[in-house]
């Protein structure tokens, strides 16, 4: 072929067909990613939720070393920042013990937390 004649192609620049596989190909990667999305966002949730427990019980430890008694909901609520969403709950406290419970918004999973075994548990 001679270049620039009648059948010859230019190099340069991409056929309709590429462009429109190409668009394929990227709407079927953000239709996996957004399908994802609700369930990344649940487990990020969950681990939110079971951090502030575990950080809430060296709140209780300290505050137990100080008052001679664990900490109440309304101490843990003045005394301790949660996690954006997480929204805590101390379920029992007095000289002997606790128990905390621990929820994140974007999760319908709740954990539990006692100081008689000190594991992050389901409720």
């Amino acid at each position: 072929m001679i270049p620039g004649g009648p059948g010859a192609r230019k190099a340069n620049g991409f056929s309709l067909i590429e462009l429109l596989i190409v668009i394929l190909v990227i709407g079927i990667l953000a239709t996996i990613a957004i399908a994802s999305y609700p369930q990344v966002r649940a487990r990020a949730g969950n681990a939110a939720a079971k951090s502030d427990l575990r950080n809430a019980a060296l709140f209780q430890e300290d505050y137990y070393a100080t008052n001679a008694t664990y900490a109440d909901q309304s101490a843990l609520t003045s005394d301790f920042d949660t996690s954006e969403n997480v929204t805590l709950t101390v379920v029992s406290a007095d000289q002997t013990g606790y128990e905390m419970s621990a929820t994140h918004a974007t999760s319908t999973q709740s954990f539990c937390l006692s100081s008689a075994d000190g594991a992050v548990v389901d409720c």
